[in-house]
């Protein structure tokens, strides 16, 4: 695939308590607050169904994670905020926060034929398999400023 996958991809695997990266359960609330008002805020978010385990270029297990955000009236857009993907099994959790507020990410994760964002997720545990949770959280601002979270969560295949 292309380069920005690669970007995604690096991102995408800061797992939680690294230096500077923030999670649902300690969002940064400045940050989270320079979002726009806008009444075309997400309202509900959607695993697509092109999620999926996979193998990359490398021959490494991965998870393609496709995630659709929509507005109030259903249509399909573009959103900032915090995301947080999760990997669950039993007690069993992988972790992958990715900051949507960073355009130099943003941007290139959108995929506009799917109009999904595209993440590849890595650095699988083998207990990772279908049939695994993979739950998705995304922290942001509804239409009127306030912080929303927006969740979803599919069966892996």
């Amino acid at each position: 695939m292309g380069a920005c996958c690669g970007l995604v991809l690096v991102a995408g695997c800061r797992g939680p308590g690294k230096s500077g990266a923030r999670t649902p359960s300690d969002p940064d609330p400045q940050v989270l607050r320079s979002a726009v008002r806008t009444p075309f805020a997400p309202a509900r978010l959607r695993v697509h169904p092109l999620t999926s385990l996979s193998r990359d270029a490398s021959d490494q297990r991965v998870i393609t994670l496709y995630v659709e955000m929509l507005d109030a009236w259903e249509d399909s857009i573009k959103g900032v905020g915090l995301l947080t993907a999760e990997a669950i099994e039993g007690d069993r959790k992988r972790q992958w926060s990715i900051d949507l507020f960073d355009m130099q990410l943003n941007g290139p994760a959108y995929d506009p034929h799917t109009r999904t964002y595209r993440f590849v997720l890595g650095q699988l545990p083998e207990w990772i398999a279908p049939g695994t949770r993979m739950r998705v959280l995304l922290q942001t601002l509804d239409a009127t400023g306030e912080p929303r979270e927006l969740f979803d969560e599919v069966e892996l295949r």
